[in-house]
């Protein structure tokens, strides 16, 4: 298990050089560029941004110097927010898109788990239906259109929550809610599925032939088996969560990554958008050997291997 962790994280070097390389190339095959604005620039002020951000050479020179910038941790200054560096955008911005994806992140878990194992336990009942229809509506529904039904609804009809802003836990409800719900559907399904499964096992039937509490068996004996999908599926689901936050964000208006990216590449701001990019890739291989340890400790024959 060691040697495989160690082989994965020596493996996500490449996987970060190539990220960066593809970030940085497809932004300057983007139409347009970083100092294109609607009040045109003279073109010798122009000239010298360019040569001040290191734009002005062929690209693979470009690219060089960027790399060298990048492996010395420097991500360069914005070519939109002036005299602010990319580092200092991210270090800003990141802890609050953190915090609405944790948020997300449990509440898509937990709810996901809990109706999955109640629509196992109520199989073939009136509850069971009911909750699958609506985990398959939810999967349907992406978190931007989920948002903008959540504000319409408890914003603007019932007044309960505000439409958004941040630092109350009344602004941070229903961005994580529209985030999460997706999810949370996606995997009460498969939760269900594992449960079912899991339910007609042997050792099931021997837990309640000795007389042990319902929730015992569901939530002691039969959980931990049904569990290795979702364990499996939790370094996506983070992912989906990360990437899907970044227009969250901007649609509830939270002071996140999120819309530095988006006016990122709207504005073509190329460092912006590759140092962001580069953070999230570094999350997401994270994450991913996170599960993978959880996994391992969940079943012994992937430890040993």
């Amino acid at each position: 298990m060691r040697r495989r962790l160690i082989i994965r994280v020596v493996l996500a070097i490449p996987t970060l050089f190539a990220v960066v390389c593809l970030t940085f190339f497809l932004m300057r095959l983007a139409p347009g560029g970083p100092f294109d604005r609607e009040k045109a620039i003279p073109e010798s002020i122009k000239r010298q941004l360019m040569a001040q951000y290191q734009l002005d050479g062929p690209v693979l020179t470009q690219l060089y110097y960027y790399l060298k910038d990048v492996a010395r941790g420097d991500l360069r200054l914005s070519t939109k927010y002036r005299n602010r560096t990319v580092n200092e955008i991210i270090s800003q911005t990141l802890p609050i898109s953190a915090c609405l994806g944790g948020i997300a992140f449990f509440l898509a878990l937990g709810g996901g788990c809990f109706f999955g194992i109640w629509a196992a336990y109520r199989h073939n009942r009136p509850s069971d239906s009911i909750l699958m229809f609506l985990a398959l509506l939810g999967i349907a529904l992406p978190s931007f259109v989920i948002g903008p039904l959540l504000i319409v609804l408890f914003s603007f009809k019932l007044g309960w929550l505000p439409v958004g802003g941040w630092g109350t836990v009344q602004q941070v409800f229903l961005p994580a809610l529209a985030l999460s719900l997706p999810y949370m559907a996606y995997l009460a399904r498969m939760v269900r599925v594992s449960m079912l499964e899991t339910l007609n096992q042997d050792y099931i039937r021997t837990a309640r032939a000795k007389g042990l509490a319902e929730w015992r068996v569901l939530y002691v004996h039969a959980l931990k088996n049904a569990a290795l999908p979702v364990v499996s599926y939790s370094g996506p689901l983070a992912a989906n969560i990360l990437t899907g936050s970044l227009v969250v964000e901007e649609i509830f208006k939270i002071p996140g990554i999120g819309p530095f990216f988006v006016n990122g590449v709207l504005n073509r701001d190329v460092f912006v958008v590759g140092g962001i990019t580069l953070v999230y890739s570094m999350l997401l291989i994270a994450f991913n050997l996170v599960v993978d340890l959880f996994y391992g400790l969940l079943d012994k024959r992937i430890q040993s291997a």
